[in-house]
């Protein structure tokens, strides 16, 4: 059994892994995070709550973009389990070739887990990754398993924050994408709603345009297969852009990453 973690800016993903896949699952707010010994007794209860013993973790995969609490995840690690966890990056070769990136050290540890678990998910395809999270990221990765390009905008709440903080008559709305709903449908007759519709309708314009131009000039007209992820990808689940939704992209492709580590495949 492997522990692998997503620490996005909002949530922490934790995985217990098998090799037959995700055996448990929960989240924490990143913000929940403070010290080790708060994340020490979030892990042992989950452990007890759900039969697991400590002893049969073998392994620790962490995809942190946070680094403020590196040395908290770490710390819990070796104390709990004893492990030193493998924060993933890019000094080990992987399945997916990122040297088309300028520099590849700037690739986060999320993207790196999209890349490699989007291949292994749907192999020998032409794949674009959308994250819809804290940040919206789409990234293309060709059938050759080559990284070819990315883009980031900023995620639905962002753009609340933004709009919500810059306009004076407009600080006092509370407004947030949690719940499903009427987003699509519903005609906007208040402050609110038009801000909330005018956000969601402008990104899926924003990402059908970046999914549009990612095709044309990186795939040749051949067929690609369109991934979401994230916190807020299950929004858009009607809206005609993801051809498969999975929301353990981050985690499974740790668990992958965790495996090149291993084989101690170096640069």
């Amino acid at each position: 059994m492997y522990i692998c973690m997503d620490i996005g800016n909002t949530i922490v993903h934790c995985a217990f892994c098998s090799n037959d896949g995700i055996e448990h699952y929960f989240t924490i707010g990143t913000k929940s995070v403070i010290s080790s010994e708060v994340l020490s007794m979030v892990l042992v209860k989950f452990c007890y709550d759900n039969n697991l013993e400590l002893s049969t973790i073998d392994g620790i995969a962490i995809a942190s973009v946070v680094p403020s609490v590196n040395n908290i995840i770490r710390e819990t690690c070796i104390k709990q389990f004893d492990i030193e966890p493998y924060f993933i990056d890019q000094t080990i070769k992987y399945d997916v070739n990122f040297s088309y990136f300028d520099n590849k050290h700037e690739i986060g540890a999320d993207i790196i887990c999209q890349a490699i678990g989007s291949v292994d998910l749907i192999p020998h395809t032409n794949l674009i990754v959308i994250s819809v999270g804290s940040a919206t990221t789409a990234i293309a990765v060709d059938k050759e398993k080559n990284f070819i390009t990315g883009a980031i905008i900023p995620g639905l709440d962002m753009q609340v924050k933004a709009l919500t903080s810059g306009a004076a008559k407009l600080q006092d709305i509370d407004l947030n994408f949690n719940v499903d709903g009427d987003i699509v449908q519903k005609r906007p007759l208040n402050t609110k709603d038009c801000i909330k519709y005018g956000i969601y309708h402008g990104h899926i314009g924003a990402l059908r345009e970046i999914i549009s131009l990612f095709a044309l000039n990186y795939f040749n007209a051949e067929q690609f297969k369109v991934i979401g992820t994230g916190g807020h990808s299950a929004l858009f689940k009607d809206a005609g852009l993801f051809d498969l939704i999975d929301q353990h992209l981050v985690v499974y492709g740790a668990a992958k990453a965790l495996y090149y580590k291993d084989r101690q495949i170096q640069l």
